[in-house]
């Protein structure tokens, strides 16, 4: 079930992980020529906000502890939903600034949870072997 707490920040730590590794070799002025690089980038912060929204409805207690838990998700919409008018400088400094904060604290976060509460997060794909 993705909407379990552990997961849901793991996936905000691997999204988070993804940018800062993406971005770490590029200057702005890189950044602000490269569609593709801009690209991967909305799409973290977009599946970011997505794992922030469960969590919001199935874990509100832990919203508090997630900074810049509401910048995030207004990024998210205006870059869904208006993405015309998204101010690139104001995503470069979230890349530099929020992003690792935000890492950060979910790291944390994860770290506080029990690796038993993960349930049936990767199946074992393969069939169950025949008993003899």
């Amino acid at each position: 079930m993705r909407s379990e707490p552990r997961i849901l920040l793991q996936d905000i730590v691997t999204d988070c992980q993804r940018i800062m590794d993406n971005t770490a070799h590029l200057q702005k002025s890189d950044w602000l020529a490269s569609g593709w690089d801009q690209d991967a980038v909305e799409r973290n912060i977009e599946r970011i906000a997505e794992a922030l929204n469960k969590i919001r409805d199935h874990n509100p207690e832990l919203v508090p502890r997630i900074p810049g838990y509401r910048q995030i998700r207004g990024m998210r919409n205006k870059i869904v939903h208006q993405y015309h008018a998204v101010n690139l400088d104001i995503v470069w400094n979230s890349i530099i600034k929020d992003i690792p904060v935000l890492h950060e604290a979910a790291s944390r976060l994860l770290d506080e949870f029990d690796p038993q509460q993960i349930k049936d997060k990767d199946p074992d794909p393969s069939p169950p072997s025949p008993s003899m």
